[in-house]
């Protein structure tokens, strides 16, 4: 071994055998205001921070930023350090956090106390958000919703947007009370959306699940293995997909019903309240088809498929499975 490398090969291990300097604690806390108004958007890049936007009644949005944490280091790195920038360039308020750390030859341990984006803003502001890990809560909300993030969960109340558009990886989506269009893409985590009237909404998900109760409207459903819940939900065009995902509807009455289910191994499991509207029509491959509806008549049965009609037939209801077991039932 050289001298070179017997020199670099005893610094390394005196540096990694090395034991932490003391702990180290970083405070930061940010705060700026803009003024705007409609039709004016914040962009904000978050990452592992998490974000609550609160509305107000002033034509400005009014951003704090607030970062605690501790570290300790072995070895070579850069010094631990966070930033927020800050500005405004034509209809766009732009707001990106910064974390900076690099560790060259050893390790750090990083203890994150506080990382909190805080903004007051009009309700017609229009959000365009970006983060990683961070959690967001967004209340009362008018202004389209377009937000991006990984783990995160998102918590949406009393949403009024024209369009609301979200895409989440792990984290989980739940909504209460929104009106409007609904755009929600995600991977492993669950969305629980309830007391909403969906314009055109498009969930597709892979493994997690969707559950929507007490709401109505049209939406497709796309899911791998996740299930897809519709509990207390009125109808109007419903479109839902899945590979082994079960599928489990609990549908009221509604005259423009017309709802299509189409789903490779999973159960479907569907309740038609007293009073609905609708003929139906169920096929399957290998799975079974179980009818408990006392108020059908024009029921045609074969081996794999069965259809007939409810009162006076005015909505339209299909079912396509492949080994799945298929049941209708007719409430009282």
């Amino acid at each position: 071994m050289t001298h070179a490398r017997i020199g670099l090969y005893g610094l390394c291990m005196l540096l990694l055998s090395a034991t932490a300097a003391g702990a180290e604690e970083i405070e930061r806390d940010f705060h700026r205001t803009f003024d705007v108004e409609r039709g004016h958007r914040l962009h904000l890049v978050h990452g592992d921070g998490d974000v609550v936007i609160e509305r107000w009644d002033q034509d400005k949005v009014d951003v704090q930023v607030v970062y605690r944490a501790v570290y300790k280091q072995v070895g070579l790195a850069s010094k631990v350090d966070f930033d927020v920038e800050f500005s405004q360039r034509g209809s766009t308020v732009d707001v990106r956090g910064r974390e900076s750390n690099r560790v060259i030859l050893g390790y750090f341990s990083f203890n994150e106390h506080e990382h909190l984006y805080t903004v007051r803003a009009p309700s017609y502001l229009e959000l365009d958000l970006e983060g990683e890990d961070g959690d967001v809560e967004i209340a009362d909300w008018d202004g389209e919703i377009k937000l991006r993030n990984e783990d995160g969960d998102v918590k949406l109340v009393d949403i009024r947007s024209p369009e609301t558009a979200l895409s989440v990886e792990d984290g989980d989506i739940t909504i209460e009370r929104l009106v409007g269009k609904l755009v929600i893409t995600g991977e492993d985590g669950d969305v629980r959306v309830a007391d909403c009237s969906v314009r055109d909404g498009r969930i597709r998900l892979e493994d997690g699940d969707a559950t929507f109760t007490r709401c109505e409207g049209s939406a497709s459903f796309e899911l791998a293995d996740g299930t897809v819940a519709l509990e207390r939900f009125r109808p109007d065009s419903i479109t839902i997909r899945t590979a082994d995902g079960d599928v489990d509807l609990d549908l009221l009455p509604s005259s423009a019903m017309d709802v299509t289910v189409r789903t490779g191994d999973g159960d479907v499991t569907i309740d038609l309240a007293s009073g609905s509207s609708t003929r139906f029509s169920i096929d399957t491959d290998d799975g079974g088809i179980r009818l408990d509806t006392p108020g059908a008549v024009d029921v045609s049965k074969r081996e794999s498929r069965v259809s007939g009609r409810l009162g006076a037939g005015e909505g339209s209801l299909r079912v396509e499975s492949g080994d799945g077991r298929v049941i209708l039932r007719e409430g009282p």
